[in-house]
């Protein structure tokens, strides 16, 4: 029994690798979504523009020998400053699609007692959402791309500490104000990039 046990599953095994090869070999689905996907502190630049305050990664790259090279994001692609050529660049490629994450240090600040609406900050994202339209372009967007705002981590503790409720609550605020102040120009939402790396 056990050999033929085996026996079905190498069967099974093998079957579904021939109709992932033919999925394969046959294309991708009509329906299936190309696009390009940044994160924010990788390209936005901008450290201290729009009100933006100190992200966990502000600290981290500033910490002397934390990063080869002692390289930082505070200029980065410079998109802050630069997004519309960045469109201009996205329309030549023929882009369609594109996921970019929002820094909730650029969308909210630390008032002393928890984050509230950075209205510059909000501002800026709601331009650039204008312009992705404007291009045809469709927005995808994250939440959280591993950049804690500072003032969380020292006031609330961060995404390690057990039973957190403090984060979570912060973070529903954040998700709430994204989503009434630019949602209606955003196609999809993911919550959170690679979760299992932060957490």
């Amino acid at each position: 029994e056990s050999a033929n046990a085996v026996e079905s599953a190498n069967a099974v095994e093998s079957a579904n690798a021939v109709e992932a090869n033919d999925a394969c070999a046959n294309g991708f689905p009509a329906d299936f979504v190309w696009g390009l996907g940044t994160a924010a502190y990788q390209i936005e630049g901008g450290w201290n523009a729009t009100n933006r305050s100190p992200s966990i990664w502000d600290v981290f790259s500033h910490t002397k020998g934390a990063v080869a090279g002692g390289d930082t994001g505070d200029v980065a692609d410079d998109v802050i400053h630069r997004w519309r050529d960045d469109i201009a660049l996205m329309s030549e490629l023929g882009l369609k699609h594109y996921r970019f994450s929002l820094s909730w240090s650029r969308m909210m600040s630390w008032d002393g007692h928890s984050m509230v609406p950075n209205e510059p900050g909000i501002a800026w994202y709601s331009d650039f959402l204008d312009g992705l339209l404007e291009a045809g372009i469709t927005a995808h967007v994250t939440l959280y791309h591993w950049d804690l705002p500072q003032a969380l981590h020292e006031h609330r503790g961060g995404w390690h500490t057990p039973d957190n409720e403090r984060i979570l609550t912060e973070f529903e605020a954040y998700a709430t104000l994204a989503f009434e102040r630019l949602g209606s120009r955003v196609a999809t939402w993911f919550t959170f990039n690679e979760p299992w790396t932060f957490t």
